[in-house]
């Protein structure tokens, strides 16, 4: 697309536009500007027992809780009272647990599933 632009711009103004820049410095700014908007992923986990408490302050009958030892994440489960009331009142008696476990700060979901 800036090919593009910078022919037509050159056919018409008969100047050059175009820009060189180090692939290493252009992830490093890009980095930098996504931990100032976003925060460090650190300080993500800092705020899923606040999360949890939000949750039960917006519906009461709402289950959700966070275990964290030392400043270390180790679970966390929520329920909402929709999906609990649903699976009393319209589900078969049957529980299928699925889950997988985090790795690093960017690990991958852990979730369990009730059906």
């Amino acid at each position: 697309m800036l090919g593009l632009l910078s022919k037509r711009y050159h056919a018409v103004f008969g100047a050059r536009i175009g820009y060189s820049a180090d692939i290493h410095a252009v992830m490093e700014g890009k980095e930098f500007v996504q931990m100032m908007v976003l925060g460090q992923l650190e300080d993500h986990y800092k705020l899923l027992p606040w999360m949890c408490a939000a949750i039960i302050r917006a519906n009461s009958e709402s289950v959700a809780f966070c275990e964290v030892e030392e400043c270390r994440f180790l679970r966390m489960f929520v329920a909402y009272a929709t999906n609990i009331n649903g699976f009393k009142l319209g589900c078969r008696m049957m529980l299928f647990i699925g889950g997988c476990h985090l790795s690093g700060l960017q690990g991958k979901f852990a979730g369990s599933v009730c059906v």
